[in-house]
Order: structure tokens, then C-alpha cells, then sequence
């Protein structure tokens, strides 16, 4: 079993260092290390939210407004 920073190390030499599978990787080692769940790292605003899952959000949002 790979440990999440030999993860990350594959990650950035198959996608690139600002990749989104390298970010998300990033995210659960600094949780990792922090004891911390990304949720609760999010809330306290250590960790910003992936462009996709914000763009997820933004797209809930207006839905949800257009209702």
C-alpha cells in the first residue's frame, strides 16, 4: 500500500504539480497531518474548495436561486 505522499509524487509526474488530483492529495495530507477532516480544515478556511467542487457549488447556487 503507497502512502498518500508517494501518492502524491505519482500524481504530480502523470498530471502536474497544480493538478486537481495533486491538490485533492495535498488536502488529505495536510488533514492527515493536522488530525483534522478536510470539511473541518474547509470550514476554518485552512484549505480552499477545488475549482471543480466550487464550480459545483456556484452551479447548485444558481439553480437553486432560479426555483
Amino acid at each position: 500500500m503507497t502512502t498518500l505522499q508517494e501518492q502524491l509524487e505519482i500524481a504530480i509526474k502523470r498530471h502536474g504539480e497544480n493538478s486537481k488530483v495533486a491538490q485533492f492529495l495535498r488536502n488529505q495530507i495536510l488533514g492527515e497531518r493536522s488530525k483534522k477532516s478536510f470539511k473541518e480544515l474547509y470550514i476554518s478556511g485552512s484549505v480552499n474548495p477545488l475549482n471543480h467542487e466550487r464550480d459545483q457549488m456556484n452551479v447548485g447556487a444558481l439553480e437553486r436561486d432560479r426555483d
